[in-house]
């Protein structure tokens, strides 16, 4: 998300094809259009397209390593037969995901637009092993249904 607030402005002076994204949905409602800029800067962030140097914004490589590492903390503290609940955003569910599934960065990004607010994702998670068991399962009716 601060990846795309700090890039959009900048972008929507040089990037042709986010000018053009933008123009497409001039007339749709702003949370339409911010959600098509946000997939748009977001993968350009997960395939290293954006300049970060003199930024605070953590690179997509160093955000998965951190929740690769974060993962592995988990893993090596599990007694056996264990369950741990972790309670986190869409963007490291997704990142999780990508671990378990071992997609490429846009299909971990596509996940990451896909995923439910409130959502249940579940994985496995043994010392050799860390599997996709059920992924973005919503208890709420269709229409409490929200996105990012």
């Amino acid at each position: 998300m601060e990846v795309t607030q700090y890039f959009a402005p900048k972008l929507l002076q040089s990037d042709s094809k986010l000018i053009d994204l933008y123009k497409n949905y001039e007339n749709d409602n702003q949370e339409k259009k911010f959600f098509k800029m946000f997939q748009y800067i977001a993968l350009k962030w997960a395939n290293s397209e954006l300049d970060l140097t003199n930024t605070d914004l953590e690179s997509y490589t160093n955000f998965r390593s951190r929740v690769k590492k974060s993962l592995n903390t988990i893993q090596n503290s599990l007694p056996e037969s264990s369950n741990i609940l972790v309670v986190t955003s869409g963007g490291v569910i997704s990142a999780l995901y990508g671990e378990a599934t071992q997609c490429s960065p846009q299909d971990i990004q596509k996940q990451n637009f896909a995923i439910k607010n409130a959502s249940i994702s579940e994985f496995s998670c043994t010392t050799e092993r860390f599997t996709l068991k059920t992924f973005n399962v919503s208890f709420l009716s269709k229409e409490l249904e929200t996105y990012i």
